[in-house]
């Protein structure tokens, strides 16, 4: 068996989205599988419209993917002399031939005779001045390919004309020059979106007049939006930084992307490591996929349980700069996550709901204050901010601390769950949170002994 060489092939014509993530995520899970070989190349021969700033992007994305590349990145920018070699030697070979219609010529014929094909005028024609493209020149029949994921396909060769192969600025098209590529790149897996269908006979056709050997296909499903059409910005098309900067870990986002269109029988979760070992393009759905943010949230959670609190932080570093939280010690920090990450959908989520532990600069909620500080439970914050300076053992000891509650809901004859309550709205705002005293352990002895008698200071006399 020959080794395993598959392709992502972007063009530098804008951010890496979603769709494209996903399929250069199956070809390089497929490369890993099968101890092959994963490439990247750089289709930029759209000179007007590629960018050097999008494939800085596209290669940082892989990065903080971690989909790490065997070879590349090949530019096909850097390769022009190849097309041009192979396009004329099939101008000699009589398998393609030179136009030299505009393309104002090409659209005056169309309507006038009313066809939408090229209607191959200058075959045959005497060789004249001027720039020229070079066409292919589709023989007769049928073109027939075994798709991995869509089975049996067949086109007739009379729906294509006789197409560019190289413009008359010597630039080559997009299926000569994947052909020409792929081929001395020894590819032997092309795996990509569907809506290449339409380009394999074209590209088929190619392959057999130059003598080169036809790789095996594999046609992914659309991705759609939750509205069922092609994804738009408002349903997930949007960059891998885009997704990164909201919190989305890149580990979840392959998960995620991984089960958007194949499956391993009902398991939603994987590691790297486990999809590496399972995937199997066999196991590709040939419908389309509808992405679901909520689902890539509740992913992004199960992944944040089970993940070490150094590589969440690791993380949190990349996306906020100058932040409250960074100025926090690091023991600090990595509290704070351990303390969040459960509780969390995405890395943003353990900075937003932590900030009272981080920063002072945090309101208490009207409404749970009205209901929670009052002069029932005044005397027993008194008295629990003169043990808290006393004995700081009992703020920071889950033990300690509930023989205080229960001392003081004794003494002052209150319930457990009022004095609990005014004690969390009036350090952290609000009447939800961890464990007290993980809380106050994270916050600090003399913010803790501050923010109580702020709040007891706050309590309204007829309270």
């Amino acid at each position: 068996m020959s080794e395993v060489r598959v392709r992502f092939a972007p063009s530098p014509t804008g951010y890496l989205h979603i769709g494209g993530v996903r399929t250069a995520l199956y070809n390089w899970l497929f490369a890993r599988n099968r101890k092959g070989t994963f490439i990247l190349r750089i289709e930029d021969t759209d000179i007007d419209r590629s960018k050097s700033e999008f494939t800085d992007i596209i290669i940082k994305g892989f990065k903080w993917l971690g989909l790490s590349i065997d070879e590349g990145p090949y530019y096909q920018s850097e390769r022009l002399d190849l097309y041009r070699q192979y396009a004329y030697r099939l101008l000699e070979e009589k398998k393609a031939y030179k136009c030299f219609c505009t393309a104002e010529e090409i659209e005056a014929r169309k309507k006038q005779k009313g066809v939408f094909q090229y209607d191959r005028f200058c075959l045959d024609k005497q060789v004249k001045d001027g720039p020229y493209a070079i066409r292919f020149l589709v023989p007769e029949g049928k073109t027939f390919f075994s798709d991995i994921i869509r089975k049996d396909i067949d086109f007739s060769n009379s729906q294509f004309e006789d197409f560019v192969i190289l413009r008359s600025n010597g630039m080559p098209t997009y299926n000569f020059a994947v052909v020409i590529d792929d081929s001395l790149m020894n590819i032997n897996y092309v795996i990509r979106g569907d809506d290449h269908i339409t380009n394999t006979p074209k590209q088929i056709l190619l392959y057999r007049a130059l003598g080169f050997k036809v790789p095996e296909y594999a046609h992914l499903p659309m991705i759609l939006g939750g509205d069922g059409k092609r994804l738009s910005k408002r349903f997930g098309a949007t960059s891998t930084e885009e997704y990164k900067k909201m919190g989305i870990l890149p580990e979840a986002l392959l998960n995620y992307l991984a089960r958007l269109g194949w499956s391993h029988g009902d398991q939603e979760i994987f590691s790297i490591s486990q999809l590496i070992d399972l995937f199997d393009l066999k196991n590709i759905n040939n419908s389309p996929a509808v992405f679901d943010i909520e689902k890539l949230e509740w992913v992004n959670s199960q992944h944040l349980k089970e993940m070490d609190a150094h590589m969440i932080l690791d993380h949190i570093n990349e996306i906020i700069d100058n932040h409250a939280f960074n100025s926090q010690p690091v023991g600090i920090r990595l509290g704070i996550i351990d303390l969040f990450k459960a509780r969390s959908r995405r890395l943003t989520d353990i900075i937003d709901n932590s900030a009272y532990i981080y920063s002072d600069d945090f309101s208490r909620d009207a409404a749970q204050s009205d209901k929670f500080l009052n002069n029932r439970v005044k005397p027993a914050l008194l008295e629990l901010v003169d043990i808290f300076m006393d004995d700081p053992e009992s703020m920071i000891n889950e033990s300690a601390m509930q023989d205080v509650f229960k001392k003081l809901i004794a003494e002052h004859g209150i319930k457990m769950v009022q004095l609990a309550q005014a004690v969390r709205v009036a350090i952290t705002g609000a009447s939800q949170s961890p464990g007290l005293f993980e809380i106050t352990g994270l916050i600090g002895r003399h913010r803790t002994i501050n923010r109580l008698r702020d709040a007891i200071d706050n309590i309204k006399e007829d309270a």
